[in-house]
């Protein structure tokens, strides 16, 4: 797809990405501040929530990339 329908797609999909980043931001930094916590497994579980949050926005970036 190229065009005008092709521009209007990657500016939803950046929209939509930056909406989620920021909905997401206070749940990393939440999960930021509990990597530092003395607990191990309230850190393992800081660690588990912030590498979910990159994969989702990582798949969420590869929406709008274009194909090969």
């Amino acid at each position: 797809m190229t065009g005008p329908e092709s521009d209007e797609k990657t500016r939803r999909v950046a929209a939509t990405l930056h909406d989620v980043r920021g909905l997401l931001s206070p749940a990393m930094l939440s999960a930021d501040g509990l990597t530092l916590h003395a607990d191990p497994q309230v850190r393992a579980a800081a660690e588990q929530i912030i590498q979910s949050i990159e994969q989702a926005v990582s798949r969420l970036k590869a929406l709008g990339q274009p194909k090969k």
